[in-house]
């Protein structure tokens, strides 16, 4: 029996490690060519630029992306997987295509100098619980009317992956995301170049190189969630959760609950620090 892997193709910190990798752009471009409807001469020439969002005021959420690609045509591509479910997953994505716009707009600009932005999102859940297929492509239009060219949303569910190749290059990658044991990713590495220059990068680490790369990721979430409590705190949340706890007033904690959500704290730190329960957050 093939032993199941640890550290799969969809664990965040091992997505970047790959595709945020300058030395993996041919594949990354392969894969952007399955997905998007883009000519091959648009990707022959694109670079990989620093994932964080651009905070406009000091009261924006943070943003950070897992994948960010700029075309030869100027058009940004953000691909991101997305393991376990997330609350209000559209909006957060629909937000950050509007980060990734006004990114690109400067006073006096023109807006006909808008270029498109792209969200490709991997996700080992069903998201789309009323559709079979597993690409979904979202812009804005009308049943039959385009409203522009500017937003694009791609959702890739790995669960609706059909077992059997239905011979598109995305099922290769797609095959290969989903894969749970090594036997599985060097059967589709066969199938594709690219992929299986992905799936060699993935069985280079060594374990302890995974373990270490693991180890320095959480140690730097661990950082990041420090410093992000440090600074709710001293914003006076912790002493308005104290306050509010102490009289018993729900009212107060979700003061709290909602401000500490606007300085960008995720769901699951928001309760730890007030109490509250990861629904009546994501209600907020």
């Amino acid at each position: 029996m093939t032993k199941r892997v640890s550290i799969g193709p969809t664990t965040d910190w091992l997505f970047k490690r790959i595709f945020g990798d300058e030395r993996h752009l041919s594949s990354l471009r392969a894969f952007l060519l399955a997905v998007l409807d883009l000519e091959v001469s648009e990707l022959e020439d694109f670079s990989l630029v620093d994932p964080h969002l651009r905070k406009e005021d000091v009261s924006d959420k943070f943003g950070v992306l897992d994948v960010r690609i700029r075309t030869r045509a100027g058009k940004s591509i953000n691909v991101e997987v997305q393991v376990a479910k997330e609350p209000f997953l559209p909006e957060r994505i629909v937000y950050y295509l509007a980060k990734m716009v006004s990114e690109q707009m400067s006073a006096g600009d023109e807006y006909e100098h808008i270029k498109k932005v792209i969200s490709i999102i991997i996700l080992d859940y069903e998201l789309l619980e009323k559709s079979s297929a597993y690409h979904h492509v979202f812009r804005l239009q009308d049943r039959a009317i385009s409203f522009g060219d500017i937003l694009e949303v791609h959702t890739l569910e790995l669960p609706k992956l059909p077992s059997c190749d239905d011979g598109t290059k995305l099922w290769d990658w797609l095959a290969y995301f989903r894969a749970k044991d090594k036997h599985e990713m060097q059967a589709v590495a066969k199938r594709d170049r690219e992929v299986a220059k992905v799936v060699s990068a993935y069985l280079e680490l060594t374990e302890n190189e995974r373990a270490k790369l693991e180890a320095d990721y959480h140690e730097k979430a661990r950082k990041d969630k420090a410093w992000l409590l440090g600074n709710a705190r001293r914003a006076g949340l912790a002493e308005g959760l104290t306050q509010g706890l102490a009289q018993g007033e729900k009212r107060k904690a979700l003061t709290v609950a909602r401000n500490a959500l606007a300085l960008g704290l995720d769901h699951a730190t928001v309760s730890q620090l007030t109490g509250l329960s990861v629904e009546e957050i994501s209600q907020l």
